[in-house]
């Protein structure tokens, strides 16, 4: 008996969230659209929705649907419609699909699982860990079945041509929707910072998606080094760290939860999760007190820290001043005024303050720094690296959010 479409891409959404939860994360941030005009009659996506013709998603193999889902996504990852300039438009389509398609089947689970696709799709081996861009050049003009549109087959599934998604719908990419246009008078579709059409919006929060989906999957182990690197190219030039680091911290709350009611964030997608009851948070923040980072950008941060606790029932921030050592330590908590910060002027060591941290029940330690300094093993709990100035360094561990400091 056949499922229904709609429940099957579900299934794949979820099966995605446990195998490959960067991917998995990602997908139920999309809304999922039926449309049986799209041609091929596969899927699509404008970076906010995800569309499926009925009748593919009912000939593909559920392991093959979770290629396709991933196939989407990145296409939304690597920004293909935005950097298409003035590159033909069917030949740029198909060298997308070839970086795509390259960057879905090297994908495996902690099992050593890969994801698989459909038949007949576009992929080459030598093509492999290259740029569209690269791949663009190696191309002919005018390729057998240009643009990847299919082998001229009506019916969908597998082998029914060389792609597995249509890009009728990059056309709407990052921009305003009619029931957007609101009271400006520019026209349909057409934001108020450019004549292009693109909502200002649009990119900060593909890039929001994409810092969260990450540390989701960095926080279960499951963030391999190739896809890290893509999240950090991603997530350039800048970042909005504030509303970053509240999705952040709410994602690895340390909280109660309970399927009855569930959480109504994902109900659209048909997914159901659990939600929040007996809400409670504890975090620690340090500070680099080498003289990296601003007095003003420290009191910044903490009153970012302690406004996104605030919506929590109880919340504890333990706050630690550090060059090589600690030198001052505080608590705040609902109604603690922002303490006097002492910055010494020394050198940066990481080490004592997540030592300490190691012995209090946190959900994650959020640490301002340049990052130039000494490590500890990686602990236990999740860490967040508010990163300031311009060295180029790295952390061993945890996720990186970019702070400009004045």
């Amino acid at each position: 008996m056949a499922i229904d479409p709609e429940k099957k891409i579900a299934q794949a959404r979820v099966a995605l969230m446990f195998r490959y939860p960067f991917f998995g994360y990602f997908a139920v941030t999309l809304e999922l659209v039926k449309d049986e005009d799209l041609s091929p009659p596969t899927m699509a996506t404008d970076g906010k929705k995800l569309y499926y013709h009925p009748a593919f998603v009912d000939n593909v193999t559920l392991d093959e649907l979770k290629g396709v889902i991933v196939h989407e996504i990145g296409h939304i990852i690597l920004r293909h419609p935005a950097r298409e300039g003035g590159r033909g438009h069917e030949k740029w389509n198909e060298a997308c699909d070839y970086a795509t398609n390259a960057l879905v089947l090297r994908e495996v689970d902690s099992k050593g699982e890969p994801l698989r696709l459909p038949e007949g799709i576009l992929y080459n081996k030598d093509f492999e860990e290259k740029t569209a861009e690269w791949i663009y050049e190696q191309l002919p003009d005018s390729p057998a079945g240009s643009g990847g549109t299919g082998s001229g087959s009506e019916e969908p599934g597998p082998g029914s041509g060389k792609t597995v998604d249509s890009h009728q719908h990059w056309d709407k990419w990052g921009k305003k929707s009619s029931s957007d246009k609101g009271e400006d008078d520019k026209g349909e579709g057409q934001s108020e910072s450019d004549g292009d059409g693109y909502d200002d919006s649009f990119e900060q929060e593909l890039r929001e998606k994409i810092a969260q989906a990450a540390h989701q999957a960095q926080g279960r182990g499951m963030l391999p080094g190739h896809l890290a690197k893509l999240v950090e190219n991603a997530l350039q030039p800048k970042l909005n760290w504030k509303v970053i680091l509240r999705d952040m911290i709410t994602s690895v709350a340390k909280c109660d939860y309970r399927l009855i009611p569930p959480n109504k964030k994902y109900m659209w997608s048909g997914i159901y999760l659990p939600s929040l009851s007996g809400e409670e948070i504890k975090v620690a923040y340090g500070i680099d007190a080498s003289g990296s980072i601003s007095i003003e950008m420290i009191k910044q941060e903490i009153a970012e820290i302690k406004g996104i606790c605030s919506a929590y029932e109880k919340f504890t921030i333990y706050g630690f001043v550090c060059d090589t050592r600690i030198s001052q330590r505080f608590e705040i908590h609902e109604f603690d005024p922002i303490p006097e910060i002492r910055l010494t002027g020394g050198g940066t060591s990481f080490i004592e303050p997540l030592t300490e941290a190691a012995k209090l029940d946190i959900s994650c330690f959020i640490y301002a720094s340049d990052l130039d300094g000494a490590y500890p093993p990686r602990p236990f709990f999740p860490v967040i690296w508010l990163k300031v100035g311009n060295y180029d360094k790295k952390p061993p561990y945890g996720t990186v959010i970019e702070v400009k400091d004045g």
